[in-house]
């Protein structure tokens, strides 16, 4: 969960994101990272590519970002304020 991190509440805050170079970042709607898939899982040009009322029939939402990737607006991949959790992997 993103809510008690330092500096408050992060949950549905995160507006854009930058991956380091020895790392993955795996992105949720719900929180605690939930993993029982109902709904589209992937990478940002597959969401990018999602219809808004599939995007609405799904119960939660991942996607990765891989090592040096760039978000700059969140919302092109339908996760604008829209995480709660996040799995950090580092290499």
């Amino acid at each position: 969960s993103l809510k008690n991190l330092p500096g408050g509440d992060w949950n549905n805050r995160i507006e854009s994101l930058r991956v380091g170079a020895n790392a993955e970042v795996v992105a949720f709607t719900r929180e605690n990272f939930n993993e029982a898939h109902t709904g589209p899982i992937g990478h940002p040009d597959a969401l990018r590519g999602a219809s808004q009322a599939e995007i609405a029939a799904a119960h939660d939402l991942e996607i990765s970002f891989g090592p040096g990737k760039q978000e700059h607006h969140l919302g092109e991949v339908k996760f604008h304020k829209n995480i709660n959790s996040l799995k950090l992997h580092c290499r």
